[in-house]
């Protein structure tokens, strides 16, 4: 098994980025959190804009509102004014200044008398404005435009008989409320626009607005450009009709866009702070959930590596409390079952290799025991021949296990004796049999013990049966090696027996020689399968005798050159004979060369 590189061995420490898996559920999570809040954003972004203008346009309104019910009040206070004129002495002519800049009397036969200022021009009343007059109402005459000059006239009567008018002209910075301010907005202009359209008065910042277009929207809201700036405007009508016998005014007032938007711009400013902030916030996050979910995941990885290099005893420690760490126990419990299964048919393999390569039982069994003790962790194991005195008597006493029977697990003390021998290491706990049957005898008896009450659990138990069941084929194996090995053996006894039987004289030479070569063998410490081809050469040595005139072999008195050098070929003849023997291959250079 290839060692793992120490970057397989360790978790690297990365951003949590560093795979496609990191990087696809970094995107969906910022995509899922943050799309819905950018939707939100605009949404609300949009709402709050549209808010804040409704806002700032139903504010114009009021104050167009507002100025506009203050000229008319300031009207009525003229009225008043004009009531009293008759009444003031000469030194109150400052109220009168204040909302005057002329004021006169006309008579019915035209002549006019001057009180204040200069003299007011005669006005060609319309029909209408005269019957207005004669229901004692004020009247309202606009002359001229921006700035317009506003003539205020009343009816002079004696004892209910008009005798003529009072007229006065009314000062502009009194009546749109110049001279001592008013309640307008910041920064805010107005405009006063009269019959047909036509500006009256304005503000420095209200010239050059569309006066027509507004004349025919009283309640307007819009959004101009004037002088190159961008203006909000809003406009409310002032009905003079009833009381003043005159044409509607509407009154605009206007905002620069930059103090309207002001807080929208502040308001931006701040949501895209707060969105950016979001957005870390989901970046944060997800990057810390990515490295809680990944850190399982990379482990996991790291782990089917090592599965992958055949370490399976390398465990994942899992500690997220989620799934993960349920898939980890999982992950762990596998590898152990996988390293057992593994270590299992590693386990067969060597039990078939040794039963192919030696056919000795006891290496067999020592192999079967070994590697259960290593691999299983078992405190004792043993595997007994049928056949021993006491486990005889042990079998009779439990009666002879069936096949049926996978594992027997005893945990009486007084029976477990009887499968200890003398001697031996008995731990405590239980003691569990698996028989080893060949053919349809029992064979063997494989014991396990593990130090426990109850012995090993039955996953164990079923894996162990499976090793017993394979000591059986390998038993079974075995017995047919030996049988076939001695048919070989006699075989070959056979065939060295018709060489003797050829040549009288050498009988029983072969056998002598292989006693001989195989007691060399053993004391030199050769292996079983040297020891067993040489058993093999030695008896077929001399088969090349049979291929020699029996007259050479059998004759009494000395042999010619040419007799003994035919002597001398039987070892070429013997080694043709078993060339076309496969199984003889390894024994046909001892046989050429002896």
């Amino acid at each position: 098994m290839s060692p793992l590189t120490e970057q397989h061995r360790r978790p690297s420490k990365t951003n949590g980025l560093n795979s496609v898996l990191a990087r696809r559920l970094f995107l969906a999570f910022v995509a899922c959190a943050l799309i819905p809040v950018l939707l939100l954003a605009a949404l609300s972004l949009f709402q709050v804009t549209r808010q804040l203008e409704r806002q700032a346009y139903e504010r114009l309104h009021r104050a167009a509102k507002s100025h506009g019910l203050s000229i008319y009040e300031r009207l009525l206070f003229c009225e008043d004014e004009l009531q009293l004129v008759g009444l003031r002495s000469s030194n109150a002519r400052e109220r009168q200044q204040a909302k005057f800049t002329a004021i006169g009397r006309r008579g019915a036969d035209g002549r006019y008398e001057s009180i204040l200022g200069d003299p007011i021009p005669q006005i060609k009343l319309t029909e209408p404005e005269r019957e207005h007059l004669a229901k004692g109402e004020p009247l309202i005459v606009v002359t001229g435009s921006d700035p317009a000059k506003v003539l205020l006239i009343q009816t002079l009567s004696v004892n209910g008989r008009p005798v003529g008018m009072l007229l006065g002209t009314i000062r502009n910075e009194y009546l749109w409320g110049i001279d001592k301010g008013n309640n307008l907005p910041p920064l805010a202009e107005f405009t006063v626009l009269g019959t047909a359209g036509l500006p009256m008065y304005h503000s420095a910042g209200a010239a050059r607005l569309p006066t027509q277009q507004l004349y025919y929207r009283p309640h307007a809201e819009l959004q101009l450009t004037v002088a190159g700036r961008s203006w909000f405007l809003a406009t409310w009508p002032l009905f003079l009709k009833s009381k003043f016998g005159g044409d509607a005014w509407t009154v605009a007032v206007l905002q620069p866009e930059s103090h309207v938007l002001a807080p929208i711009a502040r308001f931006k400013t701040l949501f895209v702070l707060v969105v950016c902030l979001a957005l870390l916030l989901v970046v944060a996050l997800s990057l810390a959930n990515l490295r809680r979910s990944l850190g399982p995941i990379q482990e996991l990885k790291i782990a089917a590596r090592h599965i992958a290099e055949k370490d399976f005893d390398h465990r994942v420690t899992i500690a997220s409390r989620d799934e993960f760490e349920e898939l980890g126990r999982g992950f762990n419990k596998m590898a152990s079952q996988l390293g057992i299964q593994f270590r299992l048919l590693s386990i067969q393999s060597q039990i078939d290799e040794t039963t192919l390569t030696s056919g000795d039982f006891e290496r067999i069994a020592g192999l079967s025991i070994t590697r259960l003790l290593e691999d299983f962790g078992f405190c004792q194991v043993a595997i007994y021949r049928i056949g021993g005195e006491a486990l005889h008597a042990a079998c009779i006493y439990l009666g002879p296990l069936r096949r049926d029977v996978p594992w027997k697990t005893l945990t009486d003390p007084v029976v477990r004796s009887h499968y200890s021998p003398p001697r031996a290491y008995q731990p405590d706990g239980a003691l569990t049999l698996f028989p080893v049957f060949a053919g349809r005898q029992q064979y063997a008896l494989l014991m396990v013990a593990d130090g426990t009450e109850a012995g090993p659990e039955a996953g164990i138990c079923a894996m162990v049966r499976q090793i017993a069941d394979h000591l059986s084929v390998s038993c079974t194996n075995v017995n047919l090696i030996g049988e076939l090995k001695h048919m070989t053996i006699g075989a070959m006894q056979a065939l060295a027996r018709t060489v003797d039987a050829k040549s009288p004289w050498t009988a029983g030479h072969s056998a002598r020689v292989m006693r001989v070569s195989m007691g060399i063998a053993r004391r030199l410490g050769l292996s079983t399968q040297a020891i067993d081809r040489l058993q093999m050469a030695a008896l077929l040595h001399d088969i090349g005798k049979i291929g020699i005139p029996a007259a050479i072999l059998d004759k009494p008195g000395r042999l010619t050159d040419e007799e003994f050098a035919t002597i001398r070929t039987h070892p070429v003849i013997g080694s043709r004979i078993l060339a076309p023997i496969t199984a003889f291959q390894a024994i046909i250079p001892m046989v050429r060369h002896h």
